[in-house]
């Protein structure tokens, strides 16, 4: 199975490196390299073990990104972007920031045509921001696309408790399909903080998407 790269963002003074911890992870424990795949526009971007070194160009301020990827030895992970905002404004102040992947997933298919398919999914929550997450949803579909819109089912909602910041939570789920619903070839795609009920740091990492499911 491939690894796992969260995307990413950070701020930067002008002319001054900023160093980005990378949160990548692999479901099989395979130990990770991690590479810059694209270069920032109006930077240069290097690694040096779990962590980016950003250096913005000489009178550069603005916004700028990069991407990079891991390889546990046999596949690449999936492509992550790092967003940097080079000011000498005074810093934003601090916010939570919820990561979420899903640790396991157990597929029961139905039993029958007219049956109902059982998913067990366990998802891990992590606050990488750098205040405390109140408690809050977590939206749960099944998808043809892996992309959330309106014609994915709802599965359930779940509840996430508060968290502060550098800590996380296990939020398990038992849920079912539609009536005669095949969950083949379909994703299970999660939200926390679904509708933004509160601001964090930054959302790209608030998603995880598992599949095609056999």
């Amino acid at each position: 199975r491939p690894a796992e790269v969260a995307g990413d963002s950070a701020a930067a003074l002008p002319g001054r490196a900023a160093v980005v911890p990378i949160r990548a992870s692999d479901p099989d424990g395979d130990p990770l390299t991690l590479r810059v795949v694209d270069q920032p526009a109006h930077g240069a971007a290097g690694l040096a073990g779990s962590a980016a070194t950003y250096l913005p160009d000489p009178g550069f301020e603005g916004a700028d990104s990069f991407t990079v990827a891991a390889w546990d030895g046999k596949t690449d992970s999936n492509l992550a972007r790092i967003s940097v905002l080079v000011s000498d404004a005074a810093p934003p102040p601090d916010l939570p920031d919820l990561a979420l992947t899903c640790t396991k997933l157990v597929v029961k298919p139905a039993p029958s045509a007219k049956g109902r398919a059982q998913l067990k999914p366990c998802f891990r929550v992590e606050n990488v921001g750098a205040a405390g997450a109140p408690a809050g949803r977590l939206r749960v579909l099944l998808s043809a696309d892996a992309v959330a819109d309106a014609g994915d089912a709802e599965l359930g909602i779940l509840k996430v408790a508060a968290l502060a910041a550098g800590k996380h939570r296990e939020v398990k789920a038992k849920l079912k399909a539609g009536k005669g619903v095949s969950t083949s070839g379909m994703f299970l795609l999660a939200v926390v903080n679904p509708d933004a009920a509160f601001e964090e740091a930054f959302r790209g990492d608030n998603t995880c998407v598992v599949g095609p499911l056999e």
